[in-house]
């Protein structure tokens, strides 16, 4: 397999500046504990902390490389959803706010499950445990104080990937605590191609249309290709 089949990031396009940030931050060995990726919806904000995820959880690649080899075990639980060293919360189907069960249980086993202590364990099977939160502009009172006493006190061996709108739409304590990291939309060309390589339309026509009118979002191009 070529290095460039291999690439975790082969299935991302644009970001190439937050992608080369990164790298520069693995080669020096300065890894932060938190990140927060802020940028319009539908540009591809999870995707890149997915592909980041993976190469940190890479056993294969050297840990200065931002990359992965996608073939050994741990990139293939993370491919499958089921690398126990990588977390992932974000909005249920139908909600507007992430539920604080999300991330520190229900009342019945409040502080003992969630993302926030799942995060705290030490790792299982990697060097270091990942946790992914989603719409982290779209959490309650009580979600912030519970986020915000995990980056306060960050578990050793641990990276927190935050994903955001807007920064503005996140609390001033916990983006303090964060590295940000913004991103801008995708070039349209690209959005025109995504829509075709992923089934969106048949018609290059139509995603060209559709692309010229999303503003960088494959979001608003696919909701313009079937309202």
């Amino acid at each position: 397999m070529s290095v460039e089949q291999a690439s975790a990031w082969s299935q991302l396009r644009g970001h190439q500046g937050q992608r080369d940030h990164f790298h520069a931050v693995l080669a020096a060995g300065r890894l932060g504990h938190a990140y927060l990726l802020v940028g319009p919806e539908g540009i591809g904000k999870r995707r890149f902390a997915h592909c980041l995820a993976t190469c940190l959880l890479c056993p294969n690649t050297d840990p200065g490389v931002l990359e992965a080899c996608n073939t050994c075990p741990s990139c293939k639980q993370i491919a499958a959803g089921s690398h126990p060293d990588l977390l992932e919360v974000g909005l249920p189907d139908g909600k507007n706010i992430v539920p604080i069960s999300l991330l520190v249980g229900d009342r019945d086993s409040r502080g003992r499950a969630g993302l926030c202590y799942e995060l705290s364990l030490s790792p299982m099977e990697s060097t270091r445990r990942v946790a992914i939160l989603d719409s982290a502009d779209h959490l309650e009172r009580d979600g912030y104080s519970a986020l915000l006493k995990t980056l306060e006190e960050p578990p050793p061996h641990s990276v927190m990937i935050l994903i955001a709108g807007s920064e503005a739409d996140i609390r001033d304590t916990i983006r303090s605590r964060c590295q940000l990291v913004r991103f801008s939309p995708l070039p349209t060309s690209d959005v025109a191609e995504l829509l075709v390589e992923t089934g969106a339309t048949e018609d290059p026509a139509a995603a060209d249309e559709a692309a010229e009118l999303a503003d960088g979002s494959m979001v608003t191009a696919m909701l313009m290709l079937n309202p």
